[in-house]
């Protein structure tokens, strides 16, 4: 990752080996320690690329065989990794996957019923879980070893009414799972996020991140919906640049009447570095029955913002230059493309 990148700059950085194990130790701890989703994978990196290669030795042994713990709990569940498989069991002896793929996503809890602050954790997740708006399965994973409080915990707190979640419940009363080590369990309670493919999205969460992900995750699959493969291109004139071989014209285009062999629509912001690039790539690309009309998003929101409006609830523009490819008959082909 960049930030990785960064620190090793900087650790590298020293000759002397004493600034250079205080500018590790500083970052290690900063990245270890903070609250920002995702940012104990830079100080994994910095365990293993500089601690655990004996570069930098910690001053406080302690410290540094904390780093080793906390490098080898948290390294098989970081962010964007497929989520482990763990082999559990349900309340009534029967085998339980947790991770991995699924029909859909999925929350994985794990809590003790000795916790105060997973009993505490668990009112709020119930309580969100009732009102969630979103298809979705609650992997709900007990910790611990005593049968009774379990099954009283669940019957006390996991009673949720909302229809679109699923709840399973788990635990692994033979202790065969490795699950403390797959998902970094040093202490509860522990959320995790994953999508339908397994990915963890978010780990470490609280009820209150969690639902942010969610609604994100909501809203990314609605943009993505948008003028799927397969489908025409929405009935809208919009001025804009055609260009082929033999030139570019200025005109105003109803974009669902765009064919070509193929043709593309692109549609892109002036104060965009990426979009200059990617349109002086497309002039590189272009060949013989090949058609690019190209779109300033930006004169939309200078010129008629009811046009603009339209513009955005028609196409996913959160992220530009939007290419979006179609056939000779206009069937759209491909989305989200790149001429670099």
């Amino acid at each position: 990752s960049v930030k990785a990148d960064e620190c090793d700059f900087l650790i590298g950085s020293s000759s002397d080996s004493l600034i250079r194990q205080r500018i590790a130790t500083k970052l290690y701890t900063h990245y270890a320690e903070s609250q920002l989703m995702g940012d104990e994978t830079v100080a994994i990196a910095i365990y293993d690329r500089w601690i655990a290669t004996g570069k930098v030795t910690m001053a406080d042994p302690l410290a540094q065989m904390n780093a080793a713990v906390f490098a080898q709990f948290n390294r098989n569940s970081l962010i964007g990794m497929p989520a482990p498989v763990l082999d559990l069991q349900d309340t009534l002896s029967m085998p339980v996957t947790v991770g991995g793929k699924g029909e859909r996503c999925r929350v994985i809890y794990f809590y003790d019923t000795t916790c105060p602050k997973c009993h505490l954790e668990s009112i709020m997740l119930r309580a969100y879980l009732d009102m969630c708006e979103s298809d979705l399965d609650l992997y709900a994973v007990y910790v611990g070893s005593d049968r009774e409080a379990w099954l009283d915990y669940i019957h006390d707190r996991f009673v949720i009414s909302n229809d679109r979640v699923r709840v399973f419940h788990a635990w692994d009363p033979d202790s065969v799972s490795d699950m403390h080590m797959q998902y970094g369990l040093l202490q509860t309670p522990k959320l995790f996020y994953i999508n339908e493919s397994g990915t963890i999205l978010g780990r470490r969460l609280t009820v209150e991140a969690l639902q942010q992900l969610i609604a994100i995750g909501a809203m990314e699959r609605e943009l993505y919906s948008r003028n799927p493969v397969g489908s025409k291109l929405p009935s809208m004139v919009l001025p804009g640049t055609l260009i082929t071989t033999k030139g570019s014209k200025k005109k105003d285009l109803d974009i669902s009447k765009l064919r070509g062999k193929p043709a593309y629509l692109v549609l892109h912001s002036e104060s965009c570095s990426n979009c200059a690039k990617e349109i002086e790539a497309m002039h590189k690309a272009l060949k013989k029955g090949m058609k690019v009309y190209v779109v300033n998003v930006d004169q939309y929101m200078a010129d008629d913002m009811s046009r603009a409006r339209a513009l955005f609830d028609a196409f996913d523009l959160t992220e530009l230059p939007h290419i979006i490819s179609v056939d000779k008959k206009g069937r759209i082909t491909g989305r989200y493309l790149s001429f670099q």
